[in-house]
């Protein structure tokens, strides 16, 4: 295995503990790739993830998201390799059916999400013109340790005002839900799709539990 990263919003420390896993972390920008002859599976997560950023800059998300997409899928399909594409629930937008199925009408209502959209057309497009094989996996609101501050869910935030012995801060009145998925089990996820060999298919990933930001606070 090795990490692909442009080392421009890594962690230090997550990529020390690659280090002390023997992971090798190889510094490239996700534009950049031409050539991933010789690995089995692309796992490509690199992506800006911020929703607030993306609407004040929605330029660098297409740019990163979706020309970075495109430059991984047709390396991914010109060395024959499966390409896992790490999409987002933040696809769907406001959703007209709970729980969400993967046929549910696309809408994203923030430029994060639809450039993560426009990610999946790319692949999907390049699994056409160019044989591509990939898996493509809709997160839902991964939490666990090491997540980053700049971009921490709901739950680190909780977690961090804990601490400080200071109230959650609620946007909105709390009744609005979320479905919470553990990084530990998105990892398992990833490797039951390769495992199965569910090629050219696009699955969610989530706990399949909804919780209300008011019953998260209480519960934390």
């Amino acid at each position: 295995m090795v990490v692909y990263d442009s080392m421009e919003r890594a962690s230090r420390l997550g990529v020390r503990r690659l280090g002390r896993l023997g992971v090798p972390v190889v510094r490239v920008d996700v534009m950049g790739v031409r050539d991933l002859r010789g690995f089995d599976v692309v796992v490509h997560c690199a992506a800006y993830v911020d929703v607030a950023e993306s609407m004040e800059n929605p330029g660098i998300y297409f740019s990163n998201n979706v020309v970075g997409t495109a430059s991984v899928a047709k390396a991914s399909a010109d060395s024959g390799s499966l390409m896992i594409y790490v999409s987002s629930a933040s696809v769907y937008g406001d959703p007209v059916a709970i729980p969400i199925p993967e046929d549910h009408p696309i809408k994203p209502i923030s430029p994060y999400g639809l450039s993560k959209a426009m990610g999946e057309q790319v692949v999907e497009l390049f699994s056409r013109i160019y044989g591509l094989k990939y898996i493509i996996l809709r997160l839902f609101n991964v939490y666990g340790p090491g997540q980053s501050q700049s971009y921490a869910g709901v739950i680190t935030r909780f977690i961090e005002s804990v601490l400080r012995k200071e109230p959650p801060r609620i946007y909105g009145d709390g009744t609005q839900t979320r479905d919470f998925i553990h990084v530990s089990d998105v990892a398992r996820a990833v490797e039951l799709a390769i495992e199965r060999k569910a090629y050219n298919e696009i699955f969610n990933i989530g706990s399949g539990k909804r919780i209300s930001i008011l019953e998260l606070a209480r519960l934390i």
